[in-house]
């Protein structure tokens, strides 16, 4: 952040004027959201569903909410909050092959290629929200249930922030800065 002359306020937030930029609707968001995430609609079905809705809504001259999935994944690539950059690896496949030509799977002979963001990035991301201040566990927990099994329900209740909340937290104990 920019620091402010001494009894300055903050600059007022400010916000879109269509917060679900680049979605035309929150109508659109959420049912991007829901067919990306909540059920992970392949390519193929999410076109014919596209494609049902279209026809549909023709007789209303309108269009339906994506014209294909390119479309959809267009919109949720266009997202502008955070900037945790794609990145990739291949994968292969180094395991013993089925002497059998025919019993080898597909899979097994091609090259893979995994996408993702960095999810310490993406994390440090969420925490420059300030929609989300006052919303979230700042502090790394632990939380179990009745038969003692740690159960986890968020990103501070995982063993990565724990670990690291411990260890940050060691190194203050004992001047180790």
């Amino acid at each position: 952040g920019n620091y402010l002359p001494p009894g300055m306020p903050p600059l007022p937030q400010t916000y879109p004027a269509n917060p679900f930029e680049p979605f035309e609707s929150r109508h659109h968001f959420e049912l991007a959201g829901f067919l990306f995430k909540k059920v992970q609609m392949s390519k193929g079905e999410i076109n014919k569903l596209m494609m049902y809705w279209a026809a549909d809504t023709l007789k209303y001259n309108a269009d339906s909410p994506f014209a294909s999935t390119k479309a959809l994944y267009k919109a949720i690539d266009g997202i502008p909050y955070g900037d945790a950059p794609w990145q990739s690896f291949s994968v292969t496949y180094n395991g013993p092959l089925p002497d059998n030509i025919e019993n080898r799977l597909a899979w097994m002979q091609r090259e893979h290629v995994v996408w993702f963001r960095n999810p310490a990035h993406v994390a440090l991301n969420s925490l420059d929200d300030p929609a989300i201040d006052g919303e979230i566990d700042y502090a790394a927990y632990q939380s179990f249930d009745r038969n003692r099994g740690q159960t986890f329900s968020n990103f501070m209740s995982g063993n990565f922030a724990w670990r690291h909340w411990v260890s940050i937290f060691w190194c203050f104990a004992v001047g180790y800065y």
